[in-house]
């Protein structure tokens, strides 16, 4: 179960990920990311990605943007579709936000 809410001051959430990491036969470190969940009702595929990217309110021109996309809350359940009991896994939650203005603008 998850449950993400955006910070106060911050830009409304694109989607939940979550990170899995292993070690493989021979002992090398694997990697894979899943998708969860993403605002707007895009769909997640069958490589667990969303099928659409996000949109962007970035105003380039007076570095502003809007928070008129994306969630302020965002609850999920995840099950790993890759589930091995006899694998030593680790895995954490990431969750983005939509695109803001650069810091330095």
């Amino acid at each position: 179960m998850i449950r993400a809410l955006r910070d106060v001051d911050g830009a409304n959430l694109d989607r939940v990920q979550i990170v899995k990491g292993w070690l493989n036969s021979t002992g090398a470190l694997q990697e894979k990311v899943y998708d969860v969940m993403c605002y707007d009702n895009r769909s997640i595929n069958s490589k667990g990605l969303c099928d659409k990217p996000v949109g962007n309110t970035v105003d380039i021109t007076t570095a502003t943007y809007t928070n008129s996309i994306g969630e302020a809350l965002m609850l999920a359940y995840w099950q790993d579709p890759d589930f091995d009991p006899k694998q030593q896994a680790f895995y954490y939650v990431r969750v983005l936000e939509i695109s803001t203005r650069r810091w330095s603008t």
